[in-house]
């Protein structure tokens, strides 16, 4: 279960990170 909510966590962050970079 922990993994499945890590995996959520990175998804999440690598979105927020290329929307970061995107704006830039």
């Amino acid at each position: 279960m922990g993994a499945a909510v890590l995996n959520t966590f990175e998804q999440q962050y690598d979105a927020g990170r290329s929307l970061s970079e995107t704006g830039h």
